[in-house]
């Protein structure tokens, strides 16, 4: 790495080599009913979402509701996966109990 290049990120499998030990068994198995971390499970869905793999992200969008059934963040999340995967029914009921949950979150409103 150069001394000054401050985003050198190793490459193309970069984003397995940062995540841990945990992280890379979880995305190896997707075996996601045993996290219980928020951040870990986002990181996942994100995952999930840049590489297509929209019935997974949407398992991983459940399973934040099931944890956290009063986040809009949560049923957002359920939204765009659904809305990814075509369910468009069901994205929109997300979208809004999102935003009943949450009516001053800016970002939901304007999506």
């Amino acid at each position: 790495m150069n001394d000054y290049d401050f985003f050198d990120d190793g490459g193309e499998n970069a984003w397995h080599s940062g995540k841990s030990d945990m992280e890379k068994l979880i995305l190896e198995e997707r075996d996601i009913n045993t996290i219980y971390d928020s951040d870990v499970l986002e990181d996942i869905f994100h995952n999930f979402l840049d590489n297509a793999e929209f019935e997974d992200a949407l398992k991983v969008a459940e399973r934040l509701v099931q944890i956290f059934p009063y986040s809009g963040d949560s049923w957002f999340k359920r939204g765009i996966a659904l809305n990814s995967y075509g369910l468009y029914e069901g994205s929109v009921l997300s979208f809004e109990k999102a935003v009943a949950l949450n009516p001053s979150d800016t970002e939901t409103l304007l999506k």
